[in-house]
């Protein structure tokens, strides 16, 4: 419980952003909430598997998953464009 506590507290003090007016984004309940949750999965797995290992795997591809609606099209073909030569 109180690494959960500890992973909910390390995401929420990350930067969440910036605006062009200098002024910051942050966090909604909604998202304290479930990185909470996210925490208390990310432990039991550790608990059941005995390694960190499966939750850091996990962790990659839930923020794979979260951004890749905002990845813009064109520059990742571009990227793997690049990637080829």
């Amino acid at each position: 419980m109180v690494s959960s506590f500890v992973f909910m507290l390390a995401h929420l003090l990350e930067t969440r952003g910036r605006y062009e007016d200098g002024t910051s984004r942050t966090y909604t309940k909604h998202e304290i909430y479930n990185t909470g949750l996210g925490g208390i999965f990310y432990g039991v797995i550790v608990v059941t598997t005995g390694s960190l290992w499966p939750s850091i795997f996990l962790h990659i591809m839930w923020n794979l998953f979260v951004m890749l609606p905002f990845i813009n099209k064109d520059k990742l073909i571009k990227f793997s464009k690049s990637l080829q030569r």
